[in-house]
């Protein structure tokens, strides 16, 4: 399961709940499942900004319902996700993927992924050193279904830092 959006909390009284969601458009989902595995059909009923939205979900109907909710996660199962073009990736989906320096001298892996508004930062691991390093295609010439390399320059420039 996909983690798609959280709740942030309640919106008015009708059982209406505010959430940032984690997903490009909500909308291509028919129902989303809490942490039990339940399942919620939902509406969209505003759209506040960023990512922020405000939903009805099915069985939820008064504010006190709603407020229940803060904090709780919402999921959908890998295989409903969209396809995406063969040079985009989902953020779960790198994060662990062993990752080779193009020179062959060491073999890491991305531990986290990150993004402040500029692009996605990938934070890499090796031995005892995690370092960050912008997910561009100079930094990561190769990357696919089977692998991930990093340029030889980026690593050695972006380790050095720490």
């Amino acid at each position: 399961m996909v983690e798609i959006l959280k709740i942030t909390g309640a919106f008015g009284i009708r059982g209406w709940v505010r959430a940032r969601v984690f997903a490009d458009d909500l909308r291509v989902y028919d129902s989303i499942r809490d942490s039990s595995g339940r399942q919620f059909s939902f509406s969209i009923k505003r759209f506040l900004g960023g990512s922020m939205v405000v939903l009805s979900l099915e069985g939820v109907s008064d504010r006190t319902q709603a407020e229940q909710l803060r904090g709780e996660s919402f999921f959908v199962a890998h295989s409903d996700l969209p396809e995406l073009n063969s040079d985009t990736f989902y953020i779960h989906d790198l994060i662990g993927r062993s990752v080779t320096v193009q020179d062959g001298s060491e073999s890491c892996k991305i531990s986290a992924v990150y993004n402040y508004g500029a692009g996605d930062i990938l934070e890499i691991s090796s031995g005892e050193i995690q370092f960050l390093v912008p997910f561009t295609r100079d930094n990561f010439p190769i990357v696919d279904e089977s692998s991930v390399v990093i340029s030889s320059e980026a690593f050695h420039q972006f380790k050095n830092i720490v």
